[in-house]
């Protein structure tokens, strides 16, 4: 399976649901690191790219970024 780039990823590698960035932690920074690359910003690289899956549809999109900030503001 590979992400929109192109990458491999990897499917024995556990995430965390909505640490985009892979600081062990869902928080305001990977809101903004989603947002970022959903609106095809400049350098947002999403390091756990399926942690931020987290409508768990295959695919990054609004809908994500909706659940992952209310994950954060829980």
């Amino acid at each position: 399976m590979t992400d929109d780039s192109g990458k491999a990823i990897e499917p024995d590698k556990v995430w965390n649901l909505g640490d985009v960035n892979g600081d062990k932690s869902a928080n305001i920074a990977d809101a903004v690191l989603l947002q970022k690359w959903l609106l095809n910003k400049p350098d947002p690289d999403l390091t756990e790219w399926t942690a931020a899956d987290i409508y768990e549809d295959g695919k990054l999109n609004v809908y994500d970024l909706t659940l992952l900030k209310q994950l954060i503001t829980e």
